[in-house]
C-alpha cells in the first residue's frame, strides 16, 4: 500500500512542476472590494471617532495621572493664598434690654456605695490544711477563717450607719470580675 501511495505522491508532484497558474485578471481586486464593502457595514465616522482606542503605556498614564494632581495642588494653593480685600460696614447700633431672672436649681447629693459580694466561693483544700482548727466560732479573732467545712466570720457592726439611697447594680460574674 506504501507504494501505491508513494508513486503517486511521485506523479503528484511532478504534474505540480509542469503546471502554470493562470494570470490573475487585474479586475480581480476591486470584485474582492466591492464584494467585501457591500457585505461589510461600516461604522459612521463620528462613531468610529469616538469609540477609537489609543494604546498608551501604563507608566506614561501614571505619570501623566501625577502630573495633573500636583499642577492641581499648586493651583489650589495660588487659589488659596490670594489676597480678598473685605471691606465691613459697621452696624448701626442696636438697644438692646437686659433681663436678669434668678432661678434656683436644687442640688441632688448622690451617694455610690460599691461592694463586691462573692457567693458560694470555697477555700481550696490546700489552703484549709494550712489553717488552725477553730472548734467554736466565739474564739474566732481575725477577720476570717474556715474551720473544717464551715466558714466563720468576725462581723462588727460597731460605727455602721445605712445609707440613705442604694442603687444596686447586678453584674454576670466571672473570674475576670473577681480579685
Amino acid at each position: 500500500m506504501q507504494n501505491a501511495n508513494h508513486q503517486n505522491e511521485s506523479k503528484f508532484i511532478e504534474a505540480l512542476k509542469e503546471w502554470d497558474a493562470p494570470e490573475i485578471p487585474a479586475s480581480l481586486d476591486q470584485r474582492v472590494f466591492a464584494s467585501y464593502s457591500a457585505h461589510v457595514h461600516r461604522a459612521p465616522f463620528w462613531k468610529r471617532f469616538f469609540t477609537a482606542s489609543i494604546p498608551v503605556p501604563a507608566p506614561l498614564v501614571a505619570a501623566a495621572a501625577l502630573l495633573l494632581l500636583v499642577a492641581g495642588g499648586v493651583a489650589w494653593a495660588a487659589l488659596k493664598s490670594s489676597s480678598v480685600q473685605v471691606v465691613a460696614q459697621p452696624a448701626p447700633p442696636i438697644n438692646t434690654i437686659t433681663k436678669t431672672e434668678i432661678v434656683e436649681v436644687p442640688v441632688v447629693q448622690e451617694r455610690i456605695v460599691t461592694r463586691i459580694i462573692y457567693v458560694e466561693k470555697k477555700a481550696p483544700q490546700s489552703l484549709m490544711a494550712q489553717l488552725p482548727s477553730v472548734s467554736q466560732p466565739s474564739e474566732i479573732k481575725l477577720a476570717s477563717h474556715v474551720a473544717g467545712d464551715n466558714a466563720y466570720t468576725n462581723v462588727d457592726l460597731s460605727g455602721y450607719q445605712p445609707v440613705e439611697e442604694m442603687k444596686v447594680r447586678i453584674i454576670k460574674g466571672s473570674a475576670a470580675n473577681e480579685q
